[in-house]
């Protein structure tokens, strides 16, 4: 009999095998969520040159309040004023618009009266010049983004501030989800009276999508060795999601398929509750994880590896593989077995978490109703509410 892997052995063990995926370059649109590469520095520098940061009137000469000038034409964004200005001129200046070479000083509108071309300046105009100087953003050079960064939507706007398309990232990890089960049937289809509908592909899609997983595919098969195997040996995924199957029984597949297919298995099961069928195993720069097929035991092992899976092949290596937050316990909870077990709980109030009332790995609604994973090691003593314990959030 296979012995059971201590879960932060299994997590570790799993961690120690992985690699990133190659950099490669990627469009700005693509590039969120993504770890860079490489360092991005400003092609360009930001502003390119002086320019007008209110609505109002470039002057020659130092503003003086009462003064009267003359306009001679006006600068707007995208466009400057061509001629030149001298003493007792001014050009109508917009928010954006290249400074007049000659004009250094900006007096906004709302301090000045016009009457035609005749600009009468108010008697509180302030000493604040209203001018954005070149390079007062960045410079041509400059590091934007440094390599190692998460890619958020502020850093991508800076990227292409400094007039990048593209930048170069380690790529979001593709999945494959694959389901097997003669008993299984598509959602929304008319399902045979004894069936029972696939849903944990469409969790664990979704559940990898939020974990920052690239393109993801969810499969269906049947209890049949020689198509999965084909499926699992075709696979082109970074990372492979089995559903079922991965225990030892005659129906069992996911093993001799794997095996098969020329995958290592180096996690064979783990001490886990739910979820004691979880395998892990690579193949050439792929990697499987092998879930239970109860619903609850498949999602509560996801939220466990595939986390720190997807971000360390995503070249974001986590602090913690298994990132729980301290919480209080709501309710009296008995000692904990030899396995290490994650409880569906909801929070109540101040009072911290409480499980709900069954922890059966078949009840999905009680899972939808519950807003933690609550953690309780393996062998835990006995702990009483308001005693601290460690919970896994789920996704809201």
């Amino acid at each position: 009999m296979t012995a059971m892997v201590p879960l932060e052995t299994a997590l570790q063990r799993m961690l120690d095998d992985v690699q990133p995926l190659k950099p490669q370059s990627a469009p700005l649109m693509e590039a969120d969520g993504c770890v860079l590469a490489k360092e991005c520095r400003a092609k360009r520098t930001q502003p390119p040159y002086d320019v007008s940061a209110m609505d109002g009137y470039a002057l020659h000469d130092t503003p003086r309040a009462g003064a009267e000038l003359t306009v001679i034409g006006e600068a707007a964004a995208g466009g400057g004023f061509a001629g030149s200005v001298g003493s007792g001129e001014a050009v109508r200046i917009f928010t954006g618009a290249p400074m007049p070479p000659d004009a250094p000083h900006i007096v906004i509108q709302e301090d000045t009266r016009r009457e035609g071309d005749r600009l009468l300046l108010g008697s509180d105009i302030g000493d604040k010049n209203h001018v954005r100087p070149a390079g007062g953003d960045f410079s041509k050079g400059d590091v934007l983004v440094s390599a190692g960064t998460r890619m958020a939507p502020q850093h991508v706007m800076l990227a292409a501030s400094g007039n990048h398309a593209t930048v170069s990232v380690v790529p979001k990890p593709s999945v494959l989800v694959v389901m097997n089960g003669d008993e299984l049937a598509w959602p929304g289809k008319d399902a045979r009276p004894d069936a029972i509908i696939a849903s944990n592909g469409f969790a664990l899609a979704a559940l990898a999508k939020r974990l920052g997983a690239g393109d993801v595919e969810v499969e269906l098969l049947k209890d049949d060795l020689s198509a999965l195997t084909k499926t699992l040996a075709d696979a082109k995924a970074d990372i492979i999601l089995t559903v079922g199957g991965a225990s030892v029984g005659d129906y069992d597949l996911v093993r001799p398929a794997l095996s098969n297919a020329g995958f290592s298995i180096d996690v064979p099961k783990v001490a886990l509750r739910p979820g004691k069928p979880t395998l892990f195993g690579q193949r050439d720069g792929q990697y499987v994880l092998g879930l239970p097929g109860n619903p609850v035991s498949a999602f509560v092992s996801a939220m466990v590896f595939l986390r720190p899976l997807v971000a360390a092949i995503a070249g974001r290596p986590m602090d913690d593989p298994l990132p729980l937050e301290e919480s209080r316990a709501a309710a009296d909870l008995p000692t904990n077995g030899p396995r290490a077990h994650f409880m569906r709980a909801q929070k109540h109030g101040a009072s911290g978490y409480a499980p709900v009332q069954s922890q059966d790995s078949s009840l999905m609604k009680l899972l939808a109703s519950s807003n933690a994973l609550l953690f309780r090691p393996a062998n835990a003593p006995a702990i009483t509410a308001g005693d601290p314990c460690g919970i896994l959030r789920l996704p809201v």
